[in-house]
């Protein structure tokens, strides 16, 4: 059986297990792991055993999403992350974190250590598929009654903050921390324009660039700092906040389960991870190749017109003829008559 099918609800899986009340036995830790005091956040298993304690993720949401009085996150529970697009046989959509608040607020958090050429559509599709979970639920709530509901409410949907971690840089975050939303396009650069839906919004929050990043308060910072460096950490930073110090206790090497650490060096590297990798590979080359046949055709373009224009061919004849500017033939000219 595929290693990635042994825990369809991760929830479930890391139920079992609690931090250990003292530490494993160096025998039992993987050799990959004994030089480090704590887990690696960004990697798939201990990302998940991390936030599989709800009061972290609480703090962690409230902090990231920079909540603060009413809108605070005050009562939290993890859902089912194995979401089906249309039934249960199809192929499941497999999210990191699901989450739900007590205002019908649900949440997917995504840690993405490679980027790969199908994140933006990935994202979108995370999104929809947890919107759509969100109003079937709201649906079977109105089962017996359905015919009694208004139209409004048959097509509700609850608030969905798509929250993608993303450990390299990609064009859809031209900062630290980048926001879509749906806008109206006439509306787009009007002052104080505002989103005309606010049921579904992604936010992405680009890690390499936290650092040099101005104006983060210190639990943002601190939150960030334990996600990209907590493997190279030696001991716990000082900070007032508890949630962050119960972080680092759950990612202690020695304190994890050793069923835990076994789980997380079979998935160092999964087979997702190196079907990413091999798409952007074809997918590079063949634009390269794209590139390539653009110049060869530019390069076979240039000659014909310097062809025409010694056999006296005039440059406004030349730019109809091949459906460029008459500057273009003008500088081919030039560059004929320099040679």
């Amino acid at each position: 059986m595929e290693l990635q099918t042994l825990f369809t609800d991760w929830q479930a899986f890391f139920s079992n297990y609690k931090i250990l009340s003292q530490d494993l036995p160096e025998s039992e830790v993987p050799e990959l792991f004994r030089k480090n005091v704590f887990m690696d956040a960004r990697f798939d298993i201990s990302f998940k055993w991390l936030f599989a304690d709800v009061a972290i993720l609480q703090d962690f949401l409230n902090t990231i999403l920079r909540l603060e009085g009413d809108a605070k996150i005050k009562a939290l529970r993890l859902r089912q992350t194995d979401l089906s697009l249309i039934q249960a046989s199809d192929d499941l959509v497999r999210i990191d974190i699901h989450a739900q608040n007590g205002r019908d607020e649900w949440f997917d958090i995504e840690m993405q250590r490679f980027s790969h050429t199908g994140i933006k559509d990935r994202a979108i599709l995370y999104g929809a598929v947890v919107a759509a979970e969100a109003h079937r639920e709201a649906l079977l709530a109105y089962r017996k009654d359905f015919a009694k509901v208004s139209t409004v409410a048959r097509y509700h949907v609850p608030k969905v903050i798509s929250l993608w971690l993303m450990n390299e840089t990609i064009d859809a975050s031209y900062g630290y921390r980048e926001e879509w939303a749906m806008f109206c396009k006439s509306k787009v650069g009007n002052p104080g324009v505002l989103p005309e839906s606010n049921v579904l919004s992604y936010i992405w929050i680009d890690l390499p660039k936290f650092e040099k990043e101005h104006g983060l308060s210190a639990e943002e910072r601190e939150w960030l700092d334990l996600l990209c460096n907590s493997k190279d950490k030696d001991d716990v930073p000082k900070t007032q906040n508890e949630a962050i110090l119960a972080a680092y206790d759950r990612l202690r090497v020695r304190r994890t389960p050793k069923e835990i650490l076994a789980k997380m060096e079979d998935r160092m590297v999964t087979q997702f991870d190196i079907d990413c990798c091999i798409d952007d590979a074809f997918s590079k080359g063949r634009e390269e190749e794209r590139k390539l046949q653009e110049e060869q055709h530019q390069m076979e373009r240039v000659n014909l017109i310097k062809k025409n224009l010694l056999k006296g061919k005039t440059p406004e004849d030349l730019a109809d003829t091949f459906d460029i500017s008459l500057s273009q033939v003008l500088e081919i000219q030039q560059e004929l008559q320099n040679a």
